[in-house]
């Protein structure tokens, strides 16, 4: 049996109103429902967030945004330069680090 994370969440909230333990309310979803339902650490976050007094069930927009990459100007920054051979790991980062920075303007 399958049940949508809009669902574990609502038993969540209800187990965590009957007083019983991210824990307790865990395993027993594991039980109804399969061992990959939730885990422990989880249903801890969940209570945590009911205990600050946000009951709400939706998923929180993260802090942050998307970064985007840019292929073009990769690619041209990239023009060129060849990576370190691959005895002189060390060097590497360095050496890439280097030949990005000194085309970028980081104005």
């Amino acid at each position: 049996m399958e049940a949508s994370k809009l669902h574990i969440r609502h038993v969540f909230l209800w187990e965590f109103h009957q007083s019983n333990s991210a824990t307790t309310a865990a395993n027993k979803l594991c039980v109804i429902y399969g061992l990959d339902t939730i885990s422990v650490s989880q249903g801890q976050r969940w209570f945590q967030q009911f205990r600050s007094g946000n009951h709400s069930l939706e998923d929180e927009s993260r802090l942050g945004r998307l970064q985007e990459f840019d292929d073009d100007l990769l690619r041209t920054v990239g023009n060129g330069h060849t990576c370190a051979p691959s005895g002189d790991r060390d060097n590497h980062d360095r050496y890439v680090s280097k030949a990005l920075t000194s085309r970028i303007d980081l104005d």
